[in-house]
């Protein structure tokens, strides 16, 4: 549910006097709803409650930390005691007294006569003799509690059956319990090792392989995490005191721009927005928002985080902006890179290294050359290292003006993606039915008929359909949908790298996805071998030896990845070269072959051109033999070109 749908239910929830239970909006850490409550709720809990006859108070309480029910019931009493409306809740300075007093009641008692009287007990008569009733309580960060989780969801069940409160609960529900977990660790850890158990450190060796007394420090930890949390009690337990449990999910570029809006805004004496930070984030939400989509991750903490940092950069970036050709690109580019150096330390995962492919530089995001951010080693440098790095950022700045100059002398032509309903369905879990996914797939198929996804989208639909097959929610004909891709395919006009799919195939968790996807790159890479030898005579190779060591050296790393050479060029159109050029251009042509075939294990990256080396060897050497009337030096130049070859097939083991 996004933000305008839990406002919705909320107003319900209060204006409902029959509602006799708790409410709990269930969200990933760091999604934002602690905002969401002091921004969006607390307004709506105060405009419902105020015309009521007996309004209720409302009070925030943070759970954090909190290790008894006494505390929490001070806690409460406090905000109670102390409410405030025209500040709808408590005043902090109220608050910041109370603190003191309970500090030092806490550790004073006073002597009148003979007698001695507990300040500390004489506080907690007073406050147990005061009923805290008709409130709206907020429990926020419920997870974080170390109050067991039975006797705080019994303190909440009395609230609400015996104090006619209303309760609001912030949790991020998939780490309830962890925390009485992570306790005493290492008496669980001895339990968890019992009867002959034991940690390797290297679980994927053949000794340990298929052992399940063997775990890995990871293992023990997940294991130790299941049996010890206290999730199972919760569940128990949940149902009489937590009513309805609201997922939030929200819409991530609004949160951002909100918080955009709330930290950096700039306004002048007009109440209009000024040239600022602010508004270099505002103007650049989309681009922002889409990148920590693109990454999965939604945390408002980390948005935070970054733009803290990078703020450093665009003090360094903005002064230049007269003098950049690119300042938007650039702007681009030190924001996506930046990103993902972020996620990657909040994480604690190499996101850039493992899961998006590194390339002549580049980091793949999404499909296309224009979502490739380069690397940038200030950014590791400013983020990881918190490094002063002024003078190289002005550096680096400068270097992707050059880089992106270069780029656009030598445009290539990339499709796009124009499909909608592959990126609706990265939300399909927050879909409310069955039939909105299936639908939502239907739609996707419908839309790789009418040829609207790129080659890297199929393999995340094929993904997709996989994954809804085993949960029942469609039955496709998986090879149905692989033979319309592969037709797609085949009548395709440009070329597509297949790095990304090959990493994609060896992560895939679905089993039966593989051989598809191995179909699907299989087939690519040999269209892509026509489209090269195509484009080799459009552009004229076969004509010119400068052409040809131009088109050799573009296409260099494409030879090296794909391993093969011959496979993009025309062997035949490679010997019409050869007798058409003049005997300068022959060095250059043995230049071109010196350089492919370069490295020490050439035969294990360029094996398959064996075959063609071979019959390019012969076909020269049986023109020579053909022609008597060949002139001395044209035979030299020949003959060297030739011993080239042989070399090159020496390496390769070939006689």
């Amino acid at each position: 549910m996004e933000k305008e749908d839990i406002i919705k239910v909320v107003g319900e929830y209060l204006s409902n006097e029959c509602m006799k239970y708790a409410i709990m909006i269930n969200g990933a850490w760091g999604v934002g709803k602690t905002h969401l409550y002091f921004n969006d709720l607390r307004p709506v809990i105060y405009r419902t409650e105020i015309p009521k006859s007996k309004p209720r108070k409302d009070v925030y309480i943070s759970l954090y930390g909190m290790s008894s029910i006494d505390e929490l019931a001070r806690s409460v009493f406090y905000k109670y005691v102390n409410w405030n409306p025209q500040n709808n809740g408590g005043s902090e300075m109220g608050e910041f007294w109370f603190g003191i007093a309970d500090a030092i009641i806490r550790s004073t008692s006073i002597k009148i006569k003979n007698n001695t009287i507990d300040l500390d007990e004489m506080i907690t008569k007073l406050y147990t003799l005061t009923k805290t009733e008709r409130l709206v309580v907020c429990f926020d960060d419920f997870e974080r509690c170390t109050i067991p989780l039975n006797v705080l969801l019994g303190y909440i069940n009395n609230l609400i059956e015996h104090c006619d409160c209303k309760v609001i609960i912030l949790a991020d529900e998939s780490n309830l319990g962890k925390l009485y977990a992570n306790t005493n660790l290492e008496l669980k850890y001895q339990t968890m090792l019992s009867g002959g158990r034991r940690i390797s450190m290297d679980c994927d060796s053949e000794d340990d392989e298929g052992n399940d007394d063997v775990l890995s420090i990871d293992d023990l930890r997940k294991q130790t995490i299941k049996t010890f949390s206290e999730n199972y009690l919760y569940s128990d337990v949940k149902e009489k005191v937590v009513g309805r449990t609201y997922y939030y999910f929200p819409n991530l570029k609004q949160s951002i721009n909100e918080v955009f809006n709330k930290c950096y805004k700039s306004i002048d004496e007009k109440g209009e927005e000024i040239e600022s930070y602010g508004k270099f984030l505002t103007d650049r939400v989309d681009i922002i928002s889409d990148v920590f989509s693109k990454l999965r991750h939604s945390n408002l903490r980390t948005v935070i985080y970054w733009a803290n940092i990078f703020e450093c950069i665009y003090q360094s970036l903005e002064p230049k902006k007269s003098r950049l050709n690119h300042y938007d690109e650039i702007a681009r580019q030190l924001i996506q890179y930046s990103i993902l150096v972020e996620v990657e330390i909040t994480t604690n995962k190499q996101i850039g290294r493992d899961r998006y492919t590194s390339q002549n530089g580049m980091y793949y995001l999404e499909d296309g050359d224009d979502d490739y951010p380069y690397k940038i080693d200030v950014i590791d440098e400013l983020f990881i290292r918190n490094a002063d790095t002024s003078t190289e950022i002005d550096k680096a700045i400068y270097d992707l003006e050059r880089k992106i100059e270069s780029k656009n002398a030598n445009p290539k032509k990339q499709k796009k993606s124009s499909g909608e309903w592959l990126g609706k369905l990265r939300a399909w879990k927050a879909m409310d039915r069955d039939s909105d996914v299936s639908n939502a797939i239907a739609r996707m198929i419908e839309e790789l008929d009418e040829k609207k996804y790129v080659f890297d989208d199929f393999f995340r639909i094929v993904y997709l359909v996989c994954a809804f097959n085993k949960l029942g929610i469609c039955s496709y004909d998986i090879n149905v949908i692989k033979d319309k891709m592969i037709s797609q395919i085949k009548n395709d006009d440009e070329e597509c790298s297949t790095e990304r799919a090959k990493v994609k195939c060896e992560s895939v968790p679905i089993e039966e996805c593989r051989p598809i996807f191995l179909s699907l790159i299989e087939e690519r890479e040999e269209r892509n071998a026509v489209i090269s030898k195509y484009r080799g005579s459009e552009f004229g190779i076969y004509s010119k030896a400068e052409r040809f060591d131009e088109y050799c050296k573009e296409n260099s790393m494409k030879f090296f990845t794909h391993r093969s050479f011959t496979q993009y060029v025309n062997v035949d159109g490679i010997f019409k070269l050869i007798r058409l050029s003049r005997n300068k251009d022959i060095y250059t042509i043995m230049k071109v072959l010196r350089d492919i075939y370069f490295m020490d294990n050439v035969l294990e990256i360029y094996s398959s051109d064996i075959e063609d080396l071979v019959y390019l060897r012969d076909k020269i050497i049986e023109d020579i033999h053909a022609n008597d009337k060949i002139e001395t030096v044209r035979k030299i130049a020949l003959e060297e070109l030739v011993k080239v070859i042989e070399d090159i097939l020496e390496r390769m083991g070939i006689d």
